[in-house]
């Protein structure tokens, strides 16, 4: 059985959500400002003047990402789970099943994104 809210959910797994929602809230913020800025710099492009929306867009329009609105989407669900709601579990839950739900979308970026810059990177500045 599935508990319905996260005061159902077994005191050990504490632990286990707080880091999954940590490390889903650090793959963003690298995505956003360690690779989008590697994708623009390769690009010739200058971000330093644009909102983070308009970062994403550039990044769908040179083809890093498929759509600059699910971007968005993913970094919604991190700026919702960065709070925490300890007085509204349905909240919480609600928040923690947006991430879960989303975590295959968020590593697609991620991969798309890292693809993008190793087709791009000369052989010598690639990572292995």
């Amino acid at each position: 059985m599935v508990p319905d809210t996260t005061q159902d959910l077994p005191a050990e797994v504490e632990d286990d959500i707080d880091a999954f929602l940590k490390r889903y809230e650090q793959l963003v913020g690298a995505i956003q400002d360690e690779l989008f800025r590697s994708v623009a710099i390769i690009g010739g492009e200058d971000v330093r003047s644009l909102a983070p929306r308009e970062v994403a867009e550039l990044m769908a329009r040179l083809g890093a990402i498929s759509s600059a609105d699910r971007f968005g989407e993913l970094v919604a669900i991190r700026n919702r789970i960065a709070h925490i709601y300890p007085h509204d579990p349905d909240r919480q839950s609600a928040n923690l099943n947006a991430a879960y739900e989303a975590i295959s979308d968020l590593l697609a970026v991620y991969r798309a994104v890292r693809l993008y810059l190793e087709k791009r990177l000369p052989p010598s500045d690639r990572q292995a």
